[in-house]
């Protein structure tokens, strides 16, 4: 596995990082709020730009075509996240495919399910009043039942698949029926454009991050028994706890330093470390979305003019690609500083 603060690769059931010192066991429930925060804000922007794209094209698509593409489009935006977290491209990819795939599969089960009264699924807050309400509710459920558990399947390891699995359908699940729910109640009650807005995101996050507060769950409470062996890592004896751990700053068992600050070089991730891997996550969850908008920009308008569906592709993934540059221009500067300090430090300490 690895280690929430420093990304270092520990052993599974380690209690410390072996380089930082975190303690696993008090940043569990951290890590899980870090992952439902972070499909949270990419559920709303997903839901944001569905939205804003399909108020353009909505007079120019058939329903059914509608509700599939922007389903899909959702879905894409949290299909990213896992793979973006933890910096892996196949997790990118796959995370890509497992959503187009499954937002596909369910946006056609909610369909057939709903074949007789289509016209009525998204936008009527009507149907909260009636009986038929239950049945959109559980079309909704039943969308994201199956786009979660194809997320989960699809960018989870081998060894922890199947509870990740089930953990992306129950969150999927409960996640459609509340943000369903939710947004109808928003929508009847909306005096304002602004607040019909308001509904369609607030649903998407909540949708999104249920998902992955789920899927995160499997990922951390999976029953894996660990099969790697580390037979060419070096072993010493914790002098604290007298127990094996490897060569490092940190016992994995304790938490306890192994060696001198100066001859181990343990560096324990404070605000600022944190601050800059926000930054750092930020930069490639937006270069990713802006490669992907500006694919979906110039798709839909270029029936209406080829020059104006390139300006917008190239202005999208030129902006997006700024706004990256500047956010890890952002992180690398807050670690100069951390280094700088940490040298001024030790200069003194001679």
């Amino acid at each position: 596995m690895r280690c929430s603060n420093c990304d270092a690769e520990v052993k599974e059931g380690s209690k410390y990082c072996g380089v930082c010192g975190t303690n696993f066991l008090l940043t569990t429930t951290a890590w899980l709020l870090r992952r439902t925060l972070a499909g949270a804000i990419a559920g709303c922007i997903g839901w944001f730009l569905s939205a804003g794209i399909f108020n353009i094209t909505d007079q120019s698509v058939s329903e059914p075509i509608y509700i599939v593409l922007r389903i899909v489009i959702s879905a894409v935006f949290i299909g990213i996240v896992i793979g973006v977290l933890e910096k892996s491209t196949n997790k990118v990819v796959f995370g890509l495919f497992g959503a187009i795939l499954g937002g596909t599969i369910g946006s056609f089960l909610a369909m057939y399910l709903l074949r007789n009264d289509m016209p009525m699924w998204l936008f009527i807050p009507e149907k909260a009043r009636s009986l038929e309400f239950s049945l959109y509710t559980t079309a909704n459920a039943i969308i994201w039942l199956i786009t979660g558990a194809f997320i989960g399947l699809f960018t989870s390891s081998e060894k922890r698949r199947i509870y990740v699995f089930i953990g992306g359908a129950l969150g999927g699940a409960i996640g459609g029926a509340i943000g369903w729910e939710i947004f109808l109640r928003l929508r009847f009650e909306a005096v304002s454009s602004v607040m019909y807005f308001f509904a369609d995101i607030l649903s998407g996050g909540i949708t999104a991050g249920l998902i992955f507060l789920f899927i995160g769950m499997g990922e951390k409470f999976s029953p894996v028994s660990e099969e790697r062996t580390y037979a060419e890592e070096a072993i010493m004896i914790c002098a604290i706890c007298r127990k094996e751990t490897p060569v490092g700053g940190y016992c994995i068992n304790c938490g306890n330093i192994l060696k001198a600050p100066e001859m181990a070089n343990p560096r324990r991730y404070g605000a600022l470390h944190r601050i800059s891997n926000v930054f750092r996550f930020l930069g490639r969850f937006i270069l990713i979305i802006g490669l992907i908008t500006s694919l979906g920009c110039f798709i839909v308008l270029l029936p209406q003019s080829i020059f104006s569906s390139l300006l917008g592709m190239v202005s999208i993934a030129v902006i997006s690609y700024i706004v990256f540059i500047t956010f890890n221009a952002i992180a690398e500067t807050i670690l100069l500083f951390l280094d700088i300090e940490k040298n001024t430090r030790k200069i003194s300490e001679r």
